[in-house]
C-alpha cells in the first residue's frame, strides 16, 4: 500500500498568461497531489493585491482535485501596505472566506510531520519604504 503523502508548493503565482497557467494546472493534475500550496500573489496583472486577484487564483486551482493551502504573498498585500487604499484586514478577510479558512496562517499536522503556513502582514505607513513591503508576523 502506498502511504505517499504528495504535496505541491507553487512559488508565487503571478498570473502573467493564462494558457500558461491552465498548462501548468493541468501538469499538476497528473502528480495527484493530496495537498496544494500556492505561496501567494494572485491574479492577472492589475488585479493582483485585490479580492479580484485572490478570485482569479482561486478560479485557476479549484479544478485540482487536493486540498489547497495558500499563504498570502507581498503582491497579494501591496494595497493595505504603507498608505495603500485598501482598509487594513481587507484582503486578509476575502482570503479566508475564500479558502474557508479560520486563519491566514495555520499549521496542519500529520503522524510524521508538521506544516507550518506562516504568512504575511502588510506593514504600517510610517514603517513603510515600498508598496510591497510585509512581514511575518
Amino acid at each position: 500500500m502506498d502511504n505517499a503523502f504528495r504535496i505541491v508548493v507553487m512559488g508565487d503565482f503571478h498570473i502573467r498568461d493564462l494558457q500558461l497557467t491552465k498548462d501548468a494546472i493541468e501538469d499538476i493534475k497528473q502528480y495527484g497531489p493530496d495537498l496544494l500550496v500556492p505561496l501567494g500573489d494572485f491574479g492577472i496583472g492589475k488585479n493582483i493585491g485585490s479580492p479580484d486577484g485572490l478570485l482569479e487564483g482561486y478560479n485557476a486551482l479549484k479544478s485540482i482535485d487536493a486540498t489547497v493551502r495558500p499563504i498570502l504573498g507581498n503582491h497579494d498585500l501591496q494595497r493595505e501596505s504603507g498608505e495603500g487604499p485598501l482598509e487594513p484586514g481587507t484582503i486578509e478577510n476575502y482570503f479566508c472566506n475564500l479558502y474557508g479558512l479560520e486563519k491566514h496562517y495555520g499549521v496542519i499536522e500529520k503522524e510524521d510531520y508538521r506544516l507550518l503556513f506562516l504568512s504575511t502582514d502588510y506593514q504600517d505607513p510610517e514603517i513603510c519604504y515600498q508598496k510591497q513591503e510585509v512581514f511575518i508576523s
